[in-house]
């Protein structure tokens, strides 16, 4: 997903949106709920620990990752430049 969105050279705030939304409208919905789904299960063990360290048994895989780590930088950028 992070290929994608940096296929080319992004050189305005205005392109980076453009591209995130775009990258992120050709995600098929499975992928995006299960992301959404194993985040969940990160967060709950985070809350259990107080915000302590955690071991996670359930492990994200790679693209689940990307997906997340893009819109995380996603909602960054929107909130620096807003």
């Amino acid at each position: 997903m992070q290929r994608r969105v940096y296929k080319t050279k992004i050189h305005t705030i205005n392109e980076m949106k453009q591209r995130l939304i775009q990258v992120w409208y050709g995600l098929e919905q499975p992928t995006v709920d299960m992301a959404i789904e194993q985040w969940r299960g990160r967060l709950r063990a985070c809350v259990r620990a107080k915000g302590g360290h955690f071991e996670h048994s359930q492990s994200l895989n790679l693209l689940n990752v990307l997906i997340l780590s893009t819109i995380y930088h996603f909602c960054v950028t929107l909130l620096c430049f807003v």
